[in-house]
């Protein structure tokens, strides 16, 4: 009791750590089937599902979806 924590949100609002929130931040997708919030894969700054990713988190780039960091010479 007494807890603030949300368990199902409004329409249009996610679930993110117990919050409704009506946009997911930058490094989290919407999870669509459970309405919340989910993070990228690690080294994933954008990404449209947890193995998608569009944009590489700083210093990683991006092939088929998934960053890499560039190898040594």
């Amino acid at each position: 009791m007494g807890s603030s924590n949300c368990i199902n949100c409004a329409d249009g609002y996610y679930n993110i750590d117990g919050r409704c929130i009506n946009e997911c931040p930058y490094y989290y997708f919407i999870d669509t089937i459970n309405l919340e919030c989910v993070n990228c894969e690690d080294n994933c700054g954008e990404c449209t599902s947890a193995s998608s990713c569009q944009q590489c988190s700083d210093g990683y780039f991006l092939m088929n979806e998934d960053c890499f960091t560039c190898p040594e010479h």
